[in-house]
């Protein structure tokens, strides 16, 4: 299990549930002024890989440290409120995605193993491919153009190789 993650959520006083949540559910955070926070994790996750387990928790993590407000799942009232809840998404997942895979790690990975493939940096970082996805769209085209000149220029790709990120 994420040792790392917990001790996270710990220090900053997140309380950890597991509950059944339903089919289409896999963990929710809640805070509000003057409780403590939870993460509630659906108790389909105790069953699920390590990699996986990571990613959903890091993304919860992230809902800690990027958001404000109220943004648990409910019924839109407005187009400006599924707006408001999709970003307090994606804040989260890119905190998780920085938090799990940081420049330095994910650049030494790649150059030191030439490891390169979404599967492979995902076993790596145990996290879900998905997460190796959206990281590699969240590199600078600078980050990118660096280390594909490195892995050239050492040999673990040719000239021509195809960089789909």
């Amino acid at each position: 299990m994420p040792e790392q993650l917990f001790r996270l959520a710990e220090n900053e006083g997140i309380r950890i549930d597991y509950w059944d949540l339903g089919r289409n559910v896999e963990a929710i955070y809640h805070a509000e002024p003057g409780m403590q926070p939870v993460i509630c994790f659906s108790t389909k996750l105790k069953k699920c890989s390590t990699a996986h387990f990571r990613t959903v928790f890091a993304e919860e993590l992230g809902h800690h440290f990027t958001t404000v407000g109220y943004t648990l799942s409910r019924t839109y009232t407005s187009y400006r409120d599924r707006l408001m809840i999709c970003k307090s998404e994606e804040l989260a997942l890119r905190w998780a995605a920085n938090y799990l895979m940081p420049d330095e790690q994910l650049e030494r990975a790649m150059l030191d193993t030439g490891v390169i493939g979404e599967w492979e940096l995902a076993e790596l970082f145990r996290v879900d491919e998905s997460l190796v996805k959206f990281r590699f769209g969240l590199l600078s085209e600078i980050w990118k153009g660096k280390v594909q000149e490195e892995l050239v220029r050492t040999g673990v790709i040719d000239e021509d190789y195809y960089w789909e990120y």
